[in-house]
């Protein structure tokens, strides 16, 4: 029983110092800047044609169950930025576990929710659907 407690605080050191590598991941400002940007793309070119028109007949709440930080576009952000290491370009992630990348993807997720201007989600999203319909339209003008 004499191991024991010493394995509690190398348990505890673990935790403490994942806490610690999300944080100093969350605050390197340059390395959120670009997965923003990559948060954005993902939007933009993947979840749009994925979920568009789910958003509107889902028949609830499609904040919650849709955009929200455990609906199902987050989830799939999640999962697909998780399948490739090149997806993260924050160094301070660059030896992280598993959990420690999803705990930071869902952050980015969040901040895209409230951010103003560029790297607001529901913008990109609303952007592209713009644009497709857009491009729809004019390629039913007649010439």
């Amino acid at each position: 029983m004499t191991g024991h407690p010493q394995q509690l605080d190398q348990n505890a050191a673990a935790t403490e110092t994942s806490a610690y590598k999300c944080y100093k991941a969350m605050n390197n400002k340059h390395g959120v800047r670009q997965d923003m940007e990559a948060l954005c793309k993902f939007v933009r070119e993947t979840l749009f044609y994925a979920m568009i028109h789910d958003a509107r007949g889902s028949g609830a709440n499609p904040n919650d169950e849709i955009m929200g930080e455990n609906g199902k576009a987050c989830q799939i952000f999640v999962h697909v930025f998780l399948q490739s290491k090149e997806k993260i370009s924050n160094v301070e992630l660059v030896n992280s576990t598993q959990e420690e990348k999803e705990r930071y993807l869902k952050f980015l997720w969040k901040e895209g929710l409230r951010a103003r201007g560029k790297y607001n989600t529901r913008k990109a999203l609303s952007n592209e659907k713009s644009a497709v319909y857009a491009g729809i339209a004019e390629s039913f003008k007649s010439e």
